[in-house]
């Protein structure tokens, strides 16, 4: 599939024109493309293209058909009051591409296109006069699609453009690329937002509330009391200390202790006790355990190598070992 995309790519890359009819009926605009191979002989395409007015070849008395132009055709009437220059419509085949574009030019035409008399095909157009139009070649499905929608006589309203290269109508992929990118950005933007929220419930769920804290006991430190220092702050307790004292009968100074409940874990520091054993505390992963340092002395250690439980048998054995041991 693609390979398929990539040799698509490349052959409408590779075409050097685009004929592009438009009409336009009841206000609606309704725009065809059809590939075109530009004119090695001739004039040069301006880059934004030359719109024009279509008509088919015809005899200089312009009574009969000469779709071929191989001989002179009816002179180009003066412009519309719209400006725009009339398009020769021309057959290929009979005589050369050279001999069509003279003749064209003859009759003061200015643009020209050639349509293959056989298949759709697309051919360059070359010769060795330099006629004074601009001209591309189409194909024959092309060439009748013409002939029968985008004449003059058929439809005065429809404008023929020719361009010198095949333009990708790119509104028609970036669209849905912003589009998908827009989504993707939005997923995203969603899926961190709701990650942030679970993170933050987990944690308020860990914390203590304010109104639990107030429950907690609190005494004010004398000598006689059995605490002797805060684990928190690692100050020995002071006469007068306001002191908090957890369940587990472990106790800190009240400003050490609070910040600790409500905004980190509702469990003891020390012996990791939950405050109220009724409550279930969430769960938080396990921090990974470091490896123990390698011990910097060189001593043997006899349970760091595999002990040995063959036998030991010397090369000079002596009594007390015997070397076969009968049954």
């Amino acid at each position: 599939m693609i390979l398929s995309a990539v040799i698509l790519l490349v052959g409408i890359v590779s075409v050097d024109g685009a004929v592009i009819g438009s009409r336009v009926q009841d206000q609606t605009g309704i725009v065809q493309t059809f590939l075109s191979y530009r004119s090695a002989i001739g004039q040069a395409l301006s880059r934004k293209g030359e719109e024009g007015l279509l008509v088919l070849a015809s005899k200089w008395n312009g009574t009969e058909p000469n779709e071929y132009a191989c001989d002179p055709v009816t002179p180009a009437h003066k412009r519309t009051i719209s400006g725009y220059p009339w398009v020769l419509l021309i057959r290929r085949g009979i005589c050369e591409f050279a001999d069509k574009l003279i003749n064209a030019e003859k009759a003061g035409y200015e643009l020209v296109i050639v349509y293959n008399d056989q298949d759709d095909r697309l051919i360059p157009m070359n010769g060795d006069a330099d006629p004074q139009v601009k001209a591309v070649f189409v194909g024959l499905s092309t060439g009748e699609t013409l002939k029968n929608n985008y004449l003059f006589s058929v439809n005065p309203s429809a404008l023929v453009t020719l361009t010198p290269y095949y333009t990708l109508p790119w509104h028609m992929y970036i669209v849905p690329f912003l589009i998908v990118i827009s989504i993707c950005f939005l997923l995203m933007f969603i899926f961190l937002v709701i990650k942030k929220v679970r993170r933050y419930q987990r944690r308020r769920r860990a914390r203590l509330p304010t109104s639990k804290l107030k429950k907690l006991k609190i005494i004010i430190f004398s000598e006689t009391d059995d605490y002797d220092m805060c684990a928190i702050c690692l100050d020995d307790f002071e006469e007068g200390d306001k002191l908090r004292i957890l369940p587990c009968n472990h106790g800190f100074h009240s400003h050490c202790i609070d910040p600790w409940l409500t905004k980190s874990r509702r469990v003891c520091p020390c012996c990791k006790q939950a405050v109220f054993p009724d409550e279930k505390v969430p769960e938080t992963p396990p921090s990974p355990v470091p490896p123990p340092p390698l011990s910097e002395s060189n001593s043997y250690d006899s349970t760091s190598e595999p002990q040995n439980l063959a036998p030991n048998i010397t090369d000079s054995p002596d009594e007390h070992t015997p070397l076969v041991r009968h049954v």
